[in-house]
């Protein structure tokens, strides 16, 4: 009986181990996401969308990443509002591969619309600072 119970202790601490170990892995970050119309800009993203007042959906970059040339997401030309979801300074900038004056996203900040001299005139975006 004694021997009984010490197995079934032995076989209790195994698989306490084993569901510690055996966690769920974390969700890995899409670096750039598509929005739709109406779409929100998720939380540690920043988001640049087509229309003024975040209208007509844009994309979403994760903290971090960067896009050296809006047309490789057919997105070039496009930006006419953006949000700054991160904790991170971003640049944008109207030619691609951050040529030209980085116009600064400070942290956790939106632009409902753009100057009329920088509507629709955004090429790429990093982080900056």
């Amino acid at each position: 009986m004694k021997r009984a119970r010490t197995l079934v202790a032995v076989a209790v601490a195994a698989s306490a181990v084993t569901m510690m170990v055996v966690s769920p892995a974390r969700a890995q970050v899409e670096p750039v996401l598509r929005l739709g119309p109406g779409d929100a800009c998720p939380s540690n993203y920043v988001c640049f969308f087509e229309r003024a007042n975040f209208a007509e959906g844009g994309y979403a970059v994760a903290a971090g990443y960067s896009i050296n040339d809006f047309q490789a997401i057919y997105f070039n030309d496009e930006m006419s509002s953006w949000v700054n979801n991160t904790n991170l300074y971003y640049c944008w900038y109207q030619h691609p591969n951050y040529v030209g004056i980085a116009y600064v996203m400070r942290p956790n900040s939106f632009v409902r619309e753009e100057p009329e001299s920088r509507d629709h005139t955004a090429a790429s975006a990093a982080p900056c600072y």
